[in-house]
């Protein structure tokens, strides 16, 4: 049986040994995504000072060059997003057909966008997702695509809802 804690962001085991939650990745031919839960933050009263999320992380594969070169997934270039409780109320507005989310920072020049479209042409059945970053300092837009099974978007929908609690400190 595992006892959650709060603070540690850790799981005890029935042998009394702490263990940390691990990630949910999804690796496609195109691209890989990975899923953490970041635990809230609490102060020196051990109230919280700042919900948790889930943070994903997208990772685009590298363009093969010759046919010497193997593929691998270029995780330097990933895009991150941290996906909180609005963005979760969002995203479960209608979990068949979520709305895009927007995060934007004040005084940055930095935008990111992550949607769940249902999957067309070559990817009917799926659901993709996709994360977007532009830049508006320089114009710039990159993004990259994951297309998820419909059984690893039902995983995805399961843990979101799982974790919530968790994320406002709700489950310790």
């Amino acid at each position: 049986m595992l006892n959650y804690t709060n603070q540690q962001n850790n799981y005890t085991t029935k042998q009394g040994t702490k263990m940390k939650p691990g990630h949910f990745r999804i690796y496609k031919s195109q691209a890989a995504a990975s899923f953490q839960f970041i635990p809230p933050k609490t102060d020196e009263w051990n109230r919280i000072s700042k919900n948790g999320c889930i943070m994903i992380e997208i990772a685009p594969i590298n363009q093969k060059i010759s046919s010497e070169q193997s593929k691998y997934y270029q995780w330097d270039k990933k895009i991150l997003f941290a996906f909180g409780m609005t963005d979760l109320t969002e995203f479960f507005s209608n979990p068949n057909n979520p709305p895009s989310i927007l995060h934007s920072k004040p005084k940055s020049t930095i935008t990111k966008k992550i949607e769940f479209l249902p999957g067309e042409g070559k990817y009917e059945g799926t659901m993709r997702m996709i994360l977007h970053e532009y830049d508006k300092s320089n114009g710039g837009h990159r993004y990259t695509m994951v297309p998820l099974s419909m059984g690893e978007y039902e995983i995805l929908k399961q843990l979101f809802l799982s974790v919530a609690p968790k994320m406002i400190g709700w489950i310790c």
